[in-house]
C-alpha cells in the first residue's frame, strides 16, 4: 500500500516538472504556453503563400459620375430593354440587322454615277431641243403660202436659233432613288431594284438603278452609288416616240 502512494507521488512530481520545463522554455523564448497549441490549430494562410499571391494589375478606384458612366458605355433610352419597337423588326435579345426581300435601301447618287446620268440628261436635252426645232420648221414649211420665196429660207431657221438661245445646261436633280432587296445571296448580300421618275425640260423621264449591296456598306437604310457592286444607272422616257 505504501509503495502504491509512493508511485503515485513521484509521477505527480514528473508530470509537474514536465509542464514546469515547458513553461520555463517558453518564458526564455518569450512565448506564452497557450500559443503552440493556437499555432497547430489555426488553417494554413494563403495570403503569406507567394503561389497564391495576386500578380495582376493593381486596383486603381476612382469616382464615377452617372453621366460619366452612361457616356462610357453609350446608354441610350433602350439599354437593359428586351424589345425594341425600332429598326427592320422588333428584336429579343439581339439586334436583328438582316434584311428581307421587300426591303426599302435608298440608293444616293454619287461620284460616277452622279456625271454619268448627268451627260445622259445632257444628251436628252439636246434632243428634245433638235426635235422641237424640227417640228417648229414643218409647221413653218406647212403654213407657207406659194410664192413667198423671200421668207423661206429665214423662216425655218428662226425656231432652230431661239431653240440654240434657250438652251441651257441641266443637271440631274434625283439626288436618291429609293430602291427594294429583289434577291438576297448567301454571303448576305442584296440585289436591289429601284426606280424614280423626274422632268426634264417639261417631260417625265425615270431614273433606273440596279445593283448588289453588301451589308456592311448599308448605314440607315442608305447606300452610296459608289458603293454598289455591278452596278446599272440609266435614264429612260416614258414616251416611247423619244429614242435614246
Amino acid at each position: 500500500m505504501i509503495k502504491l502512494f509512493l508511485l503515485c507521488i513521484l509521477s505527480l512530481q514528473l508530470t509537474a516538472c514536465a509542464n514546469f520545463g515547458h513553461k520555463l522554455k517558453a518564458m526564455i523564448n518569450g512565448k506564452s504556453s497557450a500559443q503552440p497549441a493556437q499555432e497547430k490549430n489555426r488553417p494554413p494562410s494563403y495570403s503569406g503563400n507567394e503561389n497564391y499571391a495576386y500578380q495582376g494589375v493593381p486596383r486603381r478606384y476612382k469616382r464615377m459620375t452617372q453621366a460619366k458612366l452612361e457616356a462610357e458605355n453609350k446608354i441610350n433610352d433602350e439599354a437593359g430593354s428586351l424589345w425594341v419597337d425600332e429598326g427592320q423588326t422588333s428584336y429579343l435579345f439581339a439586334q436583328n440587322n438582316q434584311r428581307l426581300v421587300g426591303d426599302i435601301i435608298n440608293v444616293e447618287i454619287t461620284g460616277t454615277a452622279q456625271r454619268q446620268l448627268n451627260t445622259k440628261v445632257d444628251v436628252i436635252q439636246k434632243l428634245i431641243q433638235a426635235q422641237r426645232a424640227r417640228a417648229a420648221r414643218v409647221a413653218a414649211a406647212a403654213k407657207k403660202k406659194p410664192g413667198s420665196q423671200g421668207n423661206s429660207s429665214a423662216q425655218p431657221n428662226a425656231p432652230a436659233a431661239a431653240g440654240g438661245k434657250d438652251a441651257k445646261k441641266e443637271e440631274l436633280a434625283v439626288k436618291e432613288v429609293p430602291s427594294r432587296i429583289v434577291e438576297t445571296f448567301p454571303d448576305g448580300s442584296y440585289r436591289i431594284r429601284g426606280s424614280k421618275d423626274f422632268m426634264i425640260d417639261r417631260t417625265e423621264y425615270k431614273v433606273i438603278v440596279t445593283g448588289i449591296v453588301k451589308p456592311a456598306d448599308v448605314a440607315d437604310s442608305r447606300v452610296e452609288s459608289d458603293k454598289v457592286l455591278d452596278g446599272k444607272f440609266d435614264i429612260v422616257s416614258l414616251r416611247r416616240s423619244l429614242k435614246l
